[in-house]
Formats: structure tokens, sequence, C-alpha cells
């Protein structure tokens, strides 16, 4: 946190910043990327304990894990053309919103996983998180590349590389962070599984808020 506060100040003061401070006073762009770091903070939170659970718990092959866990890469990548071209035609900020919510649902469906769920209910669920990011990231992405004035798209591309980086870390530190805690309360996988996926799905829930409240579009002229 301190180095972020001193990188943030050297930037304000710099003449030719690598990160424009400026631009996170506009409303859109700062809500947009917070919804972003927010679905790879979820995304990657699940990355890291699904594996866990097919193996340990449910005791599947690795084949059988890696034929599970593409269903997630799979599905959004058939969703996010077409997110995309309805982004397009119909505007993106109630399609991110809906997407990110699809998502967290998903998160509240998987906390509920046991030994007992079937492979169905667990492809399923992860499809439909999938589904959620694959239907949110193409607009979201849209929303922030056009809140900014074209001469600083490539600031505006480099920011939202960076917050989504921010949220693959954060992901993976808070996901295990959880876990570690849940485990050493209930001495038990399952119940610390379910545990970080709960709070997992709450904080995805936040991502409904900032997408919501980021308002609408703002036209590039608009932005100096």
């Amino acid at each position: 946190m301190v180095f972020t506060m001193l990188f943030l100040i050297i930037e304000n003061r710099a003449a030719q910043p690598m990160v424009e401070p400026s631009l996170f006073r506009n409303r859109t762009l700062a809500a947009a990327g917070m919804s972003a770091s927010i679905s790879f903070i979820s995304m990657f939170s699940v990355m890291l304990l699904m594996p866990y659970y097919l193996e340990n718990v449910k005791g599947y092959s690795p084949a059988e894990v890696g034929i599970i866990l593409i269903s997630i890469p799979l599905v959004m990548s058939l969703v996010a053309p077409a997110s995309g071209w309805i982004a397009d035609k119909t505007g993106s900020n109630l399609l991110s919103t809906i997407g990110i919510g699809i998502s967290c649902v998903s998160l509240f469906i998987l906390s509920y996983l046991d030994k007992l769920s079937t492979p169905f209910e667990i492809t399923a669920s992860l499809a439909l998180f999938g589904f959620g990011m694959g239907l949110f990231q193409p607009p979201n992405s849209s929303i922030i590349m056009s809140s900014v004035p074209r001469e600083r798209l490539g600031i505006a591309a480099g920011t939202m590389a960076t917050m989504r980086n921010l949220g693959m870390v954060m992901g993976v530190a808070i996901g295990g962070a959880v876990f570690t805690n849940r485990f050493v309360f209930h001495n038990s996988f399952v119940p610390a599984f379910q545990d970080t996926y709960l709070i997992t799905a709450l904080i995805c829930c936040t991502g409904i808020i900032t997408s919501i409240t980021r308002g609408s579009k703002i036209k590039r002229e608009e932005i100096r």
C-alpha cells in the first residue's frame, strides 16, 4: 500500500507519467477498471482451489480435472464474441452488469459443492461462471476504452491490463488466505472450500455495485 501511494505521488508529478492519475477522476473508467479487477479476483480464486477439490475430494485423475476445468475458458471463448457483438448493438452497461451478476450466482452455486456433487453439477456450475465472465469482459473493456480521449487509448489499455493482472494476483492471495484461515477453523477441506467460494461470491457482488454505479459511457471528446 505504501509503495502504491508513492508510485501515485511520483506519477502525479511526472511530466510524462506511465499511468495518468487524472484518468481515475473519470468515474466511468475507475469503476469499470475496478469491476474488471473484481472479476479476475473471482476467477483466480475459483481456479486456485478447484483442482484440489476435484483431485483430493472427488478423486478425479489429472486428465479428468483438465476436462472439467476447460469448461470455463471454452464457454468464455464461445460467449465473448457474441457478447461484444450484442454490446455494439444494444450498449455495454446493462450487458456487463448482467454478466458479472451471473458470475456471482454461479459462485454461490459453487459454494455448495461437496463430496456428493456429480460431474454434471460441477461442470455446469463452472460453465455458468464462464458464461458470466464471457458476457462481462468484452462490454466492460469497451466501456474502458471508449471513456478516454483517443490520444490516451494506449494508457487506458495499459491501465486495463494492470487492473486485470492486479485482480489475478489478489485472487490467488485472497483465495489462499481465506482457505487457510477456514481450514484451520474447520480442520476439513470441504467446509473451508465452501466458505472460500462463498466469500468469493460476496466479493464478486461488489463488482455488480461498481458496474451499476459507473454511470453512462462518456464521449471521448468530453474528457480532456
